[in-house]
C-alpha cells in the first residue's frame, strides 16, 4: 500500500473489501472471524495509516469494537490488542469498562489500566501514548497525589509514607517531579503530618545526599498530562 498514491489509496478504501458485509462494518466482522493466527492482520488493519477505518464505529447491534473483540474466544492477547486501539484512537465506551475487568482481573491493576487508558483518550493518538504506557507505574504516583488516592500499588489508603517511601526509593531520577507532585497536590502536609517515625525524613536526607541526576525522558509527556506542574525550572 506504501506504493499507491492518493488517487490509488481512496479507490482502496472505497472499494467492496472495506465496505460493511451484511450490515456489520468490516472491521467487527475481522474481529468476530478471526481465528488463533490472525492477530498479525487485525493488528495491520488497527495499525495502517493507509486505511480508513473507523475504530469507534459500532457493531450493527450496536457493540464497541472491544466487545466483539471479547466475545471471540478465539482471539488472544487481547489487552496487548487493545492498547493498539487505544493508541490509534480508539475510544474507551463507558461499557468497555465492565469488559476490561474481565481481562484485567487484578482490582488494583484494573484501576490503574483503566486510568492510563483514559488518560492515552486524552491524549487523542498523540505519540506520547506509547510513553504513558511506558511510564505507567510513574504516572500512577501523580495520579495518587493529583487524586488523593493511592493507585496502581498496593498500600492501604492512609499509607502515605509508604508509599512516598517506596516512590523516592524507587523512583529517586524522577523525585524532582513527583516532590513538586506531591506539594502541588496537597500530599506533602499529608507526609509532614504522619511522619512520626522520621522514615520519609531519612529518605530524602539520603536522597539530598547522593543528588541522583533526574531524568528528563519523559517530561514532555508529564508536561502534557499536568501542564499545572510545569512551571519550575526544576522539573523542566
Amino acid at each position: 500500500m506504501e506504493n499507491l498514491d492518493e488517487f490509488e489509496l481512496s479507490i482502496l478504501n472505497k472499494s467492496d473489501a472495506f465496505k460493511p458485509k451484511d450490515g456489520q462494518p468490516r472491521i467487527h466482522h475481522w474481529f468476530s472471524i478471526a481465528k488463533k493466527g490472525h492477530i498479525g492482520f487485525l493488528e495491520h488493519m488497527i495499525d495502517s495509516s493507509y486505511l480508513e477505518i473507523d475504530l469507534n464505529e459500532k457493531s450493527k447491534d450496536d457493540k464497541t469494537l472491544l466487545a466483539t473483540m471479547f466475545e471471540n474466544i478465539a482471539i488472544e492477547h487481547k489487552m496487548w490488542l487493545l492498547k493498539r486501539l487505544i493508541r490509534k484512537g480508539y475510544n474507551l465506551k463507558k461499557e468497555d469498562e465492565a469488559i476490561l475487568a474481565q481481562i484485567e482481573t487484578d482490582p488494583i491493576e484494573y484501576e490503574s489500566t483503566l486510568i492510563v487508558f483514559h488518560l492515552a483518550n486524552e491524549l487523542n493518538g498523540c505519540y506520547l501514548i506509547d510513553e504513558l504506557f511506558e511510564h505507567k507505574p510513574l504516572v500512577c504516583i501523580i495520579e495518587s497525589a493529583k487524586r488523593d488516592k493511592i493507585i496502581g500499588y498496593r498500600y492501604q489508603k492512609t499509607q502515605w509514607i509508604a508509599f512516598a517511601n517506596n516512590a523516592i526509593h524507587s523512583y529517586a531520577d524522577y523525585w524532582s517531579y513527583i516532590e513538586k507532585a506531591f506539594k502541588n497536590y496537597g500530599i506533602w502536609e499529608k507526609l509532614m503530618l504522619f511522619n512520626k517515625k522520621n522514615t520519609f525524613q531519612k529518605k530524602l536526607a539520603e536522597f539530598h545526599a547522593t543528588n541522583p541526576k533526574q531524568k528528563v525522558d519523559c517530561l514532555p509527556l508529564l508536561n502534557t498530562l499536568y501542564p499545572e506542574l510545569r512551571n519550575d525550572e526544576s522539573v523542566g
